[in-house]
């Protein structure tokens, strides 16, 4: 009695010369049928994949085209240009610190233009996000500007024109840096000892302290800071100023700041 083979299902007839088949071209027909819908990959549809299949079969659906391999219990995905993957991709195991951390992919981006993000949404998942013009990390924001404003108060107070929204992307695994320079002076006397700080989530933080020896000569001034635990999200840093004397001026002097998210 003739049998198939594991793969195709191509038809061996019994070769015993008493009790074997007699070679019907209709079966070599059907063989020759079936190895020639069997080179390179099986074209079906969603609906019509085969019933059988074989561990490593490979398919094509035209419906949907994708493309999938059989492993032996079930239809895999294979990634292509032109299919979409669908599914999920999981991870087992206990992560280390030496392990790959991937915190948003860039999905099908076109000419200059910037495409979807997928993007770690802070539950173990990516989400699809559309990114910002220069999505990028570390992200920079700053600015640098020639102000003219005084204070003689003893508290901090907002310095006027010297305010700048950042976007972290990143949660608490990253810190947010914050670098700033200017140039000032005390309009009189000698007794002006400002502090600058700045204001991030109605936090005051300390950036660095100066006194004057001179009235009316410019001093140059600059400090820096880093804090830590701020998720991701969008942070409002405004930049403060007091003083423990005299009034301290900006009369067209220039101020830079800076604020980037780092790893360190």
């Amino acid at each position: 009695m003739g049998t198939l083979t594991t793969r195709l299902g191509l038809f061996k007839p019994d070769p015993d010369p008493v009790t074997g088949d007699d070679v019907d071209v209709t079966d070599l027909n059907n063989n020759a049928d079936i190895l020639d819908a069997a080179v390179g990959f099986f074209v079906c549809t969603s609906g019509t994949r085969p019933g059988s299949p074989w561990e490593g079969l490979a398919i094509y659906e035209t419906d949907t085209d994708r493309v999938y391999v059989w492993d032996g219990v079930a239809w895999q995905q294979v990634a292509t240009a032109s299919g979409s993957l669908v599914g999920s991709l999981t991870a087992s195991g206990t992560l280390t610190s030496s392990a790959l951390v991937v915190d948003s992919i860039e999905i099908d981006p076109t000419g200059a233009a910037v495409g979807h993000l997928l993007r770690h949404n802070g539950a173990g998942k990516f989400a699809s996000v559309a990114p910002e013009a220069a999505d990028v990390y570390p992200k920079v924001s700053n600015i640098n500007s020639a102000l003219s404003i005084s204070t003689s108060s003893l508290t901090y107070v907002n310095m006027t024109g010297a305010t700048l929204t950042h976007t972290k992307v990143r949660g608490t695994a990253t810190n947010l840096y914050i670098d700033f320079k200017s140039s000032w002076f005390a309009s009189v006397g000698t007794g002006a000892n400002p502090t600058w700080g700045v204001r991030v989530n109605g936090v005051d933080y300390d950036l660095a302290t100066m006194g004057a020896n001179n009235h009316n000569l410019r001093n140059f001034v600059g400090g820096a800071r880093l804090i830590t635990g701020l998720g991701a999200g969008s942070y409002s840093c405004q930049l403060r100023w007091k003083t423990n004397g005299d009034i301290i001026n900006m009369s067209g002097d220039r101020l830079s700041l800076t604020v980037m998210e780092t790893a360190a």
